[in-house]
């Protein structure tokens, strides 16, 4: 900065520098010990700075369900600092509109400001940044130098403004040329001058310098903000700026979009704050647009991977029902369904052949010797000759057959609709493949074990009185076959019922 224009800073008289209220404003934020009464009574002596407090503290920037009546209500919700803030913003402010000559100039940094300061509270928020009444006041200070150079070169910065047409970067680059230096370093100047807070003057120093991936958040929000003002302003023509706010804020298109949104909902009251308009032009309405429909697909996706959440877990839940009530039901060793839910299927099958005259078997299967092989080689070797012979009663069934570990050593096989001479030739194979087939392998030996079966039949015109009786049949049959010496099926005979002569 020439030191012509450095000391025109420091003898700005023009501006509304922090004089009267504005410097005790300025005192009192720099006081940690400062109290809600004394901010009251000072912004209480300007009306229209009480008034635009009251505003705030009851539009969407700083929503709240109860209506704020007063001015020290309004300080308890916005909090003592914020507060202090936030009207020194308004009070520096205050005259940016002053002259009617250059009015179309001032309007545009008037506008660029208000939206900029929104910009910058809507870009921490979707940045997850916690410091809404400071991005709001950085953002709104961050062209306090424009002001300066309307105000001590009207004419020229006047001319300069018209070249550039609203192109921020062309009106940095006409500053240069003419002043040595910008409008955020000549901000940054008087906000250094008027003891503005440090995160101020570092903000409006950097408001135009693009920011490095050591830029921290708020300043980053800070810097995005203008950009986003100028897209606001500019229409289409702002494609550079789009992606200078893009590249600032580090959002995506998509979070880009929802910011737009939460300015287009914030900005209307607070330009009734600051008393002006700021109509929604149509390239921003499109982009809004755009944001809504985003919005939907969003909520439409959310909706769809919510009821895919539901279904999974429903599917989850019912699978493990389903393990449990699997685990509930079978035999913890072999896999087959064990002794308690037999009984329960026994009956049910007991039930079906009577209702439907069907014929229902039952085998009963003994593995020979079984004790001996526990005694010889251990109760490990004993159980994986136990799940062998499972797994091979379960190779050699149907589907609807069910295989039951009744105890010990001992299976039980249902065959439902089966008649005897079927159920036999099945255990007959049974008893034939697993002799040939060994069970373990023993220190490089093959084990080869036998069963003993026992069969009983229900059948129409051979019933049994119960499922009960059935199953006594067949362990009879079982015993049977031990005696005659192991390793063979003895069926059970039923007492043929006579059929009545006509």
């Amino acid at each position: 900065m020439s030191p012509e224009l450095t000391q025109a800073v420091l003898l700005c008289r023009n501006l509304p520098t922090p004089a009267g209220i504005a410097m005790r404003i300025i005192a009192l934020a720099q006081d940690p010990d400062a109290e809600l009464g004394t901010a009251a009574e000072l912004i209480a002596m300007d009306p229209a700075l009480s008034a635009r407090i009251l505003r705030l503290a009851n539009s969407p920037l700083f929503a709240n369900r109860r209506r704020i009546d007063n001015l020290q209500q309004a300080i308890n919700k916005l909090g003592l600092h914020p507060t202090l803030q936030i009207t020194l913003g308004f009070s520096l402010l205050s005259n940016l509109r002053g002259d009617t000559s250059l009015h179309s100039t001032h309007e545009r940094i008037w506008r660029r400001s208000l939206i900029a300061a929104v910009a910058a509270r809507a870009l921490g928020e979707a940045l997850n940044l916690q410091q809404p009444d400071a991005l709001l006041l950085a953002g709104l200070l961050q062209d306090i130098g424009d002001l300066f150079l309307m105000q001590s070169q009207p004419e020229l910065y006047q001319s300069l403004s018209t070249q550039a047409a609203g192109d921020n970067q062309r009106l940095l680059a006409l500053e240069n040329t003419h002043f040595g230096t910008d409008h955020a370093a000549i901000g940054a100047e008087l906000a250094r001058q008027w003891n503005l807070p440090a995160y101020l003057v570092d903000a409006i120093a950097g408001s135009e310098t693009p920011p490095t991936p050591a830029t921290d958040t708020f300043l980053r929000c800070v810097h995005a903000s203008g950009s986003l003002a100028d897209i606001w302003l500019d229409g289409p023509g702002a494609q550079p700026a789009q992606q200078r706010l893009a590249a600032a804020s580090g959002l995506d298109q998509e979070a880009l979009a929802e910011v737009f949104a939460r300015v287009a909902q914030l900005l209307p009251d607070a330009a009734s704050v600051f008393e002006t308009t700021l109509p929604t032009p149509e390239h921003v309405a499109a982009l809004l647009q755009q944001a809504r429909e985003i919005h939907e697909l969003r909520q439409l996706r959310q909706s769809q991977l919510a009821e895919e959440a539901l279904q999974q877990r429903s599917e989850a839940l019912e699978r493990q029902a389903m393990e449990l009530s699997t685990m509930a039901s079978r035999d913890s060793l072999t896999g087959t369904i064990n002794r308690g839910h037999f009984d329960q299927i026994l009956l049910t099958a007991f039930d079906h052949a009577i209702q439907r005259q069907q014929p229902l078997s039952v085998a009963f299967i003994d593995l020979d010797d079984f004790k001996k092989i526990n005694d010889r080689h251990g109760h490990l070797i004993g159980d994986d000759v136990l799940k062998s012979v499972a797994q091979h009663l379960k190779s050699r069934v149907r589907t609807v057959d069910t295989v039951a570990r009744f105890g010990g050593e001992e299976f039980v096989i249902i065959f439902p609709d089966t008649a005897l001479d079927s159920a036999k030739a099945t255990i007959d194979r049974v008893l034939h493949s697993l002799s040939a087939q060994p069970v373990a392998e023993i220190d490089g030996q093959m084990l080869h074990v036998t069963v003993s079966a026992g069969i009983a039949c229900h059948q129409p015109l051979q019933p049994f009185n119960s499922a009960r009786s059935l199953l006594d049949a067949a362990d009879r049959a079982l015993y049977q076959s031990k005696d005659r010496g192991r390793n063979r099926v003895v069926v059970h005979v039923q007492e043929r019922i006579p059929v009545p002569q006509a």
